[in-house]
């Protein structure tokens, strides 16, 4: 079957461009996984200590849960006048300091220090079940009991 020259050209400038494309999507996802690999996800450094991204983002949430339980429902104002990313480079800083130095918190001192929120209270006692209910909804997490 003998194709007209006319289409025999149109179908080598066809497969070219798909040639091209082919070529140039490779090329482009070679060098962009290239640059994720050697691009370092570090958000910043705390004593010459690099903090990743991932770590800054859950220090961040963090500070967030921190801010709600300090203000309740009223947080959300609050978000204006407190620069939360300061903050959570603060807490980051202290967390570091207090590593280096060796400083340590046992269980038993957060569980008393938890069991002091009076949020937590129902009929003038430690509620376990509020409480999980409240990580639960709330903070979207389960506590560690």
């Amino acid at each position: 079957m003998n194709k007209s020259p006319q289409t025999q050209l149109l179908s080598r400038i066809y497969i070219f461009i798909s040639f091209l494309f082919l070529v140039g999507c490779l090329l482009y996802f070679l060098i962009s996984s290239s640059l994720e690999k050697n691009s370092p996800k570090v958000r910043g450094k705390i004593f010459n200590q690099r903090v990743s991204s991932q770590q800054f983002e859950k220090a961040k949430q963090t500070q967030m849960i921190q801010l709600q339980m300090q203000f309740g429902e009223l947080y959300v104002t609050f978000l204006d006048l407190i620069d939360v990313e300061q903050e959570t480079w603060n807490t980051l800083t202290l967390l570091y300091e207090a590593k280096r130095r060796g400083i340590k918190v046992s269980n038993d001192d957060v569980i008393k220090e938890i069991a002091q929120f009076p949020v937590f209270f129902r009929k003038n006692k430690f509620d376990t079940q509020l409480y999980r209910s409240i990580l639960r909804q709330k903070f979207n997490t389960t506590p560690d009991i």
